[in-house]
């Protein structure tokens, strides 16, 4: 079984990085980036070192959930949740355990992710998981607030149907989209990962696990 790496972005509406790294800080979680965002309505936003999913992984992402609630941190409408998936499975021999405990590490120690990959999918893999996600919309629109729906920071791709159907490269592929601001956003393919915008964001673990 492959095992991809994933890395979450949390936005908050009513605590500042100063204090969501002091509550870090006191509950001696490392490996966080925490910064500023652009959106008024949004005071801070949190990135995930890279993860793998087991039960390492669920754990310490519960300990920065339990530190976001010791301070009361909120959302409000204009918070999203966005996820980043890797376009790569991690390495044969790689652990999702091990990969996840050298990314903190590195992360902590502002390194690059430990290079523990196997080969990208190719792009009739990343066109199949575009154009399903885009095929079941309306569905995954039921799952998510309405202010998800036809967010204009995770634009749906239902226009775009016929350019991704035709596409045949990662490149034309991300020309098809909305860049940035789509429900699968696949600028970051460079960087290594798929993101998906979407989903609002949450201060509850069992959400950030669903």
């Amino acid at each position: 079984m492959a095992h991809h790496a994933f890395g979450i972005e949390l936005e908050f509406s009513n605590v500042t990085p100063r204090q969501i790294e002091a509550a870090f800080a006191q509950a001696s979680i490392e490996g966080m980036t925490v910064k500023t965002d652009a959106t008024p309505t949004v005071t801070a936003e949190i990135n995930f070192p890279p993860l793998a999913v087991c039960p390492f992984a669920w754990r310490y992402i519960r300990s920065v959930m339990d530190a976001l609630s010791s301070i009361g941190a909120d959302v409000n409408g204009a918070c999203g949740f966005h996820v980043h998936i890797s376009n790569a499975p991690l390495a044969d021999g790689i652990t999702p355990a091990s990969f996840s405990r050298h990314s903190i590490e590195a992360a902590h120690n502002r390194q690059p992710v430990p290079a523990l990959f196997g080969e990208p999918l190719d792009a009739v893999a990343v066109r199949d998981i575009v154009q399903r996600y885009t095929a079941a919309q309306s569905k995954i629109n039921a799952m998510h607030p309405p202010s998800r729906t036809n967010n204009r920071h995770a634009l749906p791709l239902t226009d775009r149907i016929a350019r991704l159907t035709a596409a045949s490269t990662i490149v034309e592929l991300t020309a098809a989209t909305h860049n940035k601001f789509s429900t699968v956003n696949l600028i970051p393919w460079s960087r290594g990962t798929i993101e998906f915008r979407q989903a609002a964001s949450t201060v509850e673990f069992e959400k950030v696990e669903n």
